[in-house]
């Protein structure tokens, strides 16, 4: 069976999902595909994006809040004078670091019951699981509990 005829067979009227695999893969021709040959394609796209995404892992939210960030600072100097957009990135770094540095001192307290390498209480008592990355994400949202 030709792509354009499993592309009206499947209902895909413009084709695009199978043009977008086929391409990802680097497989595209008008050669006759049959469901084995599909399903071998969807498999090398699907392999190929869960491996990108396992190569990029701590990246892609980096590069989110870094653009949260940036935008943030333009939008501000865009309205105002670069002194004042100078003193607000100023400001805006040093409230950054005071935060990071609150919450990584809360997440060592509470997560391995030391401060600064210093032991406040023992170990046996401490939430290990602040320890890990998702630490962070219960360390955030316990104070929405607050």
């Amino acid at each position: 069976m030709r792509i354009k005829e499993l592309m009206l067979y499947r209902g895909m009227q413009d084709g695009r999902i199978l043009k977008d695999m086929a391409f990802l893969t680097g497989n595209y021709s008008n050669e006759y595909y049959n469901r084995e040959d599909l399903k071998e394609l969807l498999f090398e796209t699907v392999n190929g994006v869960l491996e990108l995404a396992a190569s990029l892992g701590v990246f892609i939210p980096l590069i989110v809040v870094n653009c949260i960030i940036l935008a943030r600072a333009e939008s501000f100097a865009s309205k105002n004078k670069p002194l004042a957009a100078a003193w607000d990135g100023i400001c805006q770094g040093l409230g950054y670091t005071v935060i990071l540095l609150v919450m990584s001192a809360i997440r060592e307290l509470l997560g391995s019951g030391t401060l600064n390498g210093v032991e406040i209480f023992p170990a046996d008592y401490a939430a290990q699981m602040l320890a890990l990355p998702v630490g962070g994400t219960k360390t955030v949202a316990a104070r929405y509990l607050c």
